[in-house]
Order: structure tokens, then sequence, then C-alpha cells
């Protein structure tokens, strides 16, 4: 695990892989949209990704219900978490080799009261890359992590400023880096960044989406 933040980290961003099968990877998205199945049906306690296409559309509804309660766009989220996890490749293990579900990277600290996976991570300090070992939050579900963030950011004093700002994604992932929320001097910019390359992977796999 790389780069984490105080209460979630960026990792390098991965290569884009050959997409796959988009059409099965919009199976769980059309359910959802249709109504014949809420997002938290549509996640397994255990969930893959086959390539960025397959992630994003898998994470789409819960970015959107989670973006709609912060106030800002789905891009933030699916950017944040796809440089968190690598895509849903890196997505930090359980002790016995499950997925965390920790899609933001979220720490565990004397607050969280659930499951917890330790795993070695980089801290900036000072600018300073320093290895330490933390303990991360563990999910239910991908769901559950999306709930959790929302909270977090909500109703953490820390980030009121930023929820001013959710309107605008750039300002608000720049306001979410001034308070605090990781230690890379260079978060906002790589979340930026990412966002940026989802644009058009957006309204391929996400018709309708801006």
């Amino acid at each position: 695990v790389m780069s984490r933040a105080t209460r979630g980290g960026a990792i390098t961003q991965h290569a884009s892989q050959p997409a796959l099968d988009t059409e099965a990877a919009m199976e769980p998205l059309k359910a959802v949209l249709s109504g014949k199945q809420l997002p938290s049906e549509a996640t397994s306690s255990n969930m893959t990704f086959a390539d960025r296409n397959d992630f994003i559309a898998k994470l789409y509804p819960h970015a959107k219900k989670a973006a709609d309660s912060l106030g800002t766009q789905p891009v933030v989220l699916i950017a944040q978490s796809a440089l968190e996890t690598g895509w849903g490749q890196k997505m930090i293990k359980r002790q016995g080799g499950d997925s965390s579900n920790n899609l933001f990277n979220i720490k565990a600290d004397n607050r969280w009261q659930g499951d917890k996976a330790a795993v070695k991570t980089l801290e900036f300090e000072q600018g300073v890359a320093v290895q330490q070992r933390a303990d991360f939050r563990v999910y239910d579900g991908i769901q559950q992590s999306f709930d959790d963030f929302v909270s977090f950011i909500s109703d953490g004093p820390r980030y009121q400023e930023a929820m001013k700002k959710a309107a605008n994604p750039n300002e608000f992932i720049k306001a979410l880096q001034d308070a605090g929320y990781a230690t890379d001097p260079e978060y906002a910019n790589k979340v930026i960044k990412v966002m940026k390359s989802l644009s058009s992977e957006l309204q391929t796999v996400i018709p309708g989406d801006k």
C-alpha cells in the first residue's frame, strides 16, 4: 500500500487495461437504473473488477448516491477510489485474504468499532515518504464503504469548508487535501488527473453522464 493519507491515501495510478465485456459489466448498473435492484444489492462482499470499465460500471450507482449526498459529482468519488485502489486491483486485504472493501483507504482510528486490516503504508511527513504500519477499516461491502466515506466527510469538522465547495469537483478535492485528508502533497493533483481521464470513459460506460 503506497502513499496513504491521514484518513485515506493515494496509490500510484495503474495503466489502463484493455476493455473486456462492457455489456456484461453494465448488467448490474442496468438493474439498478431500471429500479429492479437496489444499489446495495448490486454488490457482493468480495467484488472483483475485470478492467477500468468494469470498475466504473459497478461503482457508478454507489458513487452517484454518495455524490448526491455530498452535493458533488460521481466522477470525484470514482477517481478517488480508482487512485486509492489501483482501479480495484490493489484493494487492501483482510488477514484471511478477502477484500476489505475499503475503496477510500480510511484508517481505523479509535472511533472505529468494526473489523480492521493492518498493512504497511507510506505516509508523507514534511514531504518525505515514510513507511508505517497502520490499521484500515474493513467493510461488509462496497455500499458500506461509500456510506462511511459520506459520513466521514460530511460529519467531520475539518471538512466543513470543503463541503462548501463540493459542487465544484476540482475545488472540492483541493479543499479536502487542504483540510488534511491526505498526507501526499500531490494527492489533489493526482485525483484531478484521474478525473480528466475518466470524462470520456464515463460517457461511454454510463450513457448520459457528464
